[in-house]
């Protein structure tokens, strides 16, 4: 997207903090992303298992936003587009996350009160902003940050079709990432 559209971008100029960035999108990969497939389609145990892996990642990075705005600091990166997906099914794969990660959900606030997130959303996703309050929390009295159970019915695009490997056109997260960089103060 940045060959395409070079300003602004969404991956670091300093090639030592694209690397970084590159390091971090395979581990999103490997470590949280690979687990969908066992939430969505394996057995109970499998899809437990998943849950518990990504609950525990999202976790530990939790700590990172007490410091900074986003994933490499105050400017919005491709690793902020690549998590988006994934913070916004949360509830909806029944992925739990303890109050330690208080951080985290307010970084997934300022993530989906960004235009180009709201834009890029489905009909029936953007029904589940409509129970949100204009500050950003949910109405819901629910403890976790992230429900939005008050809606009934799944998501009607299921995370694979939005992962970061190999955009299609028709992928929700490459919209949501191509709106970003046009979203952005130039």
């Amino acid at each position: 997207i940045d060959d395409r559209f070079p300003h602004p971008q969404l991956m670091p100029a300093d090639p030592v903090m694209r690397a970084r960035a590159r390091l971090f999108l395979f581990r999103f990969e490997q470590e949280m992303f690979s687990h969908i497939d066992a939430i969505e389609k394996g057995t109970q145990k499998q899809a437990d298992k998943g849950r518990t892996i990504i609950r525990d990642n999202l976790t530990q990075i939790a700590p990172v936003f007490t410091k900074q705005k986003h994933m490499l600091g105050d400017e919005f990166s491709m690793l902020d587009v690549a998590i988006a997906p994934l913070l916004w099914r949360l509830d909806y794969y029944g992925i739990q996350l303890p109050k330690q990660a208080a951080p985290l959900a307010k970084y997934a606030e300022r993530l989906f009160s960004r235009p180009a997130f709201i834009d890029a959303l489905t009909a029936s996703e953007k029904e589940l902003l409509m129970v949100m309050a204009p500050c950003g929390s949910t109405s819901s009295t629910t403890s976790n940050p992230f429900s939005r159970s008050s809606i009934s019915g799944p998501f009607s695009v299921p995370y694979s079709q939005s992962c970061t490997r190999a955009h299609s056109m028709n992928c929700p997260s490459l919209i949501f990432c191509w709106k970003a960089s046009s979203d952005r103060k130039m």
